[in-house]
């Protein structure tokens, strides 16, 4: 068999073309970051003419506006991101974007929003959708929130944005969350409101000082079910909240609409509002709803309804790197696919419960079910990209759905990910270079980046280092958070690389040994997926409680740190929990991965085993040492971080000893000085990995693995390596 997997039918130009009364265009809002894909466009040969057109047009109006000069193309040329001093431009800048990729779709691809099934924005997206429709010119879309802009910033600087979500799953009452704000901002000291219904069981709130704290720690007034607030550190804009009165920003933007040409015909698209929750743009009311879209929550969780309901089975995304809408459809769709998994009953009953808002709806909204099966285009990714041929057309597949019927490997795993096989090639010290990780994504699993590998051992910038494994693969990668507290300079530094993460697109994170809070919040704002690593269910449970998404369980036979559970016992004790479990430890060859599935895992990851890859950088002796090792060869020993870490037993391993020195072994006890020593174990033993697995056994044979070994007879390709896990074949 060949190195490239069978990949299930996506969607062609055409195919995408001919079904668009099934498709919808999402058109998405103001966000932190607002360029996304758009320098690239600007530069291309052929698109670029169009997307300058529309930047010169809405500097223009900006200029006009806002009475400063404003040069929208420069901004773009330079890909520097607006302040929010300069909200007005990023406001400009979204809007001809999303109607210069419309244009660029029709001219280029001939497909056009006229033949859309539907078509909705998500607060500013709004106004870009009724521009689309022929409802509001590009001037009069952009002069009624241009001219609020001003205002709007300057509120944002004593303002906090948050999630309120149950934990439990059940619905919140979106009664008594407005009961309980209007009884915060009765209080006089300042003024608190929802922006977003997200779904029955979570939204987003904006509050000025320090009312989202008075929310928080009033929440049990909203429901007797566990419910939890988790806040953003950016500031926004506060719109669609009554926060916008106090600059009488509604009727300002009502009194403008009065004096706009546009406004009185129905969109040539069937335009769902998110002011109003329906499809209330008739050609008389244009004026009406956009006073509401003003200070009246976005009911995103409605449109998301609506679309199902009217049998979409597309949803085309419109805009610089759209965020919020696909994100939404992410988390349904996951959540469907976790409830309704034909598992054994206890896990199928404890999913039901861990869902309880989706398992209440289901049976009067069975449209939900088709959440997992709606294909996303992302335009600004999927339509077009840097190797289509001179016509600026890309022939190839413009989407595609990676869990298609055919994939026997399809689960909610690998629907959560977007992935074609559920196999994850684990971040390693030193051994996750940038090609393997790449490698293992391209090849259908999930490869994970180790930030201190891709930074010290590889010698990359890290931001710079993501952006070379995504000019290696484009399919999804994940990133490892080793969230251990012994150090305040280090967790600075991991809160970087988290934000740049993000920042690059990366939206899974796999976390260990520590509190994984700060990373799960950081990635829900997003869409973002967090897993643990976990040896026990009470760590698995304090994870749990922290809000992670799933567990890669780590048993006895595994490399690194390992558990001291086998894999049958650790599922045992951590499924019950309800979350998606991944294996990680004994994974080598097919015979194994197949065994962790009937245990009831949703996938495996491995580390080992790919060492022994060709992609791997590892020096030919650490190659050598797993494919020459047994199980009866691998030793923990606590002399690498102060805990037992799995080893090859080398001769140096040998004379180096199994177990630290009594004093260090004192000093890992204690409540502070146990981080202390493991911070001096981390920088020596981290200088040791580092030098064995780039010199070989010419420094010191200090080499990590799991029992795995035992399987492991050849250095292969990673393809071939997932080929044999999938069917038994390969081509090394």
């Amino acid at each position: 068999m060949n190195n490239t997997t069978e990949k299930p039918p996506g969607k062609t130009r055409a195919q995408l073309a001919k079904g668009l009364g099934k498709s919808a265009f999402a058109f998405r809002g103001y966000n932190a970051t607002n360029l996304g894909r758009t320098p690239e466009l600007l530069r291309h040969p052929k698109y670029g003419q169009i997307v300058e057109k529309y930047l010169q047009r809405a500097s223009d109006i900006c200029t006009d506006v806002m009475k400063f000069p404003v040069d929208l193309i420069q901004r773009v040329r330079l890909e520097k991101e607006a302040t929010l001093k300069e909200y007005h431009e990023s406001i400009a800048i979204i809007v001809a974007v999303e109607l210069a990729q419309l244009e660029i779709l029709e001219t280029f691809f001939e497909i056009s929003l006229t033949d859309a099934n539907m078509m909705y924005g998500f607060s500013l997206g709004e106004l870009t959708a009724l521009s689309a429709g022929g409802v509001l010119t590009l001037d009069d879309a952009l002069k009624i929130p241009l001219m609020m802009s001003r205002d709007a910033a300057e509120l944002a600087d004593d303002v906090t944005l948050c999630v309120l979500f149950s934990r439990s799953g059940k619905f919140i009452p979106r009664k008594n969350v407005h009961r309980l704000c209007t009884e915060i901002n009765a209080e006089g000291n300042g003024v608190i409101g929802v922006s977003t219904f997200l779904a029955p069981n979570s939204m987003l709130l904006i509050g000025q000082k320090d009312t989202v704290q008075r929310l928080k720690e009033r929440k049990g007034e909203i429901t007797t079910e566990r419910i939890s607030v988790r806040l953003n550190d950016d500031k926004w804009p506060p719109l669609h909240t009554p926060i916008v009165w106090q600059r009488n920003i509604t009727d300002r933007a009502q009194f403008l609409m009065h004096t706009i040409e546009g406004g009185f015909t129905a969109p040539t698209t069937p335009l769902f509002s998110m002011a109003t929750g329906d499809f209330s743009y008739d050609g008389d009311n244009t004026r009406d709803v956009v006073a509401q879209w003003i200070d009246k929550p976005q009911m995103l969780w409605e449109a998301i309804d609506a679309t199902l309901a009217r049998g979409v089975e597309t949803v085309i995304h419109i805009g610089p790197q759209p965020n919020i809408i696909p994100a939404t459809f992410g988390r349904l769709a996951a959540n469907v696919a976790l409830v309704t998994k034909e598992r054994l009953p206890m896990h199928t009953l404890s999913r039901i419960v861990q869902y309880g808002w989706l398992s209440a709806v289901l049976p009067k909204r069975t449209n939900l079910l088709r959440a997992p099966r709606i294909v996303h285009v992302t335009l600004e990714d999927c339509c077009w990209n840097r190797t289509s041929n001179e016509q600026g057309i890309d022939q190839p597949e413009i989407a595609r759905t990676m869990n298609g019927p055919d994939n026997p490997y399809t689960n909610e795993f690998t629907r959560l990910l977007a992935i074609e096989s559920p196999i994850i090639c684990g971040a390693m010290y030193p051994c996750s270079n940038p090609e393997l990780v790449a490698a293992a994504s391209e090849a259908g699993g999930i490869g994970i980046v180790q930030p201190i590998s891709l930074t010290y051992v590889y010698g990359y910038d890290y931001r710079a280092g993501l952006r070379y494994i995504r000019s290696l693969t484009g399919k999804p990668i994940g990133v490892n958070m080793l969230v251990e507290g012994s150090s305040s300079t280090y967790r600075k530094r991991l809160e970087e690389w988290m934000d740049i993460s993000l920042e690059e697109d990366v939206r899974f994170f796999v976390t260990a040994l520590g509190n994984p809070r700060w990373v799960v919040d950081k990635a829900s704002q997003v869409g973002g997926i967090v897993f643990h690593d976990a040896t026990n269910a009470t760590h698995a449970k304090k994870a749990l409680d922290n809000g992670v998404n799933g567990f890669i369980c780590v048993n006895n036979r595994a490399g690194g740190h390992a558990g001291d559970l086998s894999p049958q016992v650790l599922y045992d004790e951590i499924s019950p929990l309800g979350m998606p479990t991944i294996c990680a430890g004994g994974v080598g060859d097919r015979h194994a991965f197949h065994e962790a599935l009937k245990i009831g895992y949703l996938g495996v990851q491995m580390g080992t085993r790919f060492i022994a890859s060709k992609e791997a950088a590892a020096h030919d002796d650490y190659k050598n040492a797993i494919i020459t090792a047994k199980a009866a060869d691998i030793v923990l020993t606590e002399r690498i971080s102060g805990v037992p870490v799995s080893v090859i037993n080398t001769p140096y391993i040998k004379r180096l000893g199994l177990k630290a020195g009594w004093l260090a072994r004192q000093l890992l006890k204690g409540r502070r000085t146990k981080h202390w020593m493991r911070a001096f174990y981390a920088i020596v033993s981290g200088l040791k990995l580092k030098k064995a697995n780039l010199r070989g056994s010419g420094y010191k044979d200090f080499f990590q693995a799991g029992k795995s070994v035992e399987t492991i007879d050849d250095v292969a390709s990673v393809a071939d390596i997932m080929n044999e896990l999938r069917d038994g074949h390969g081509n090394s």
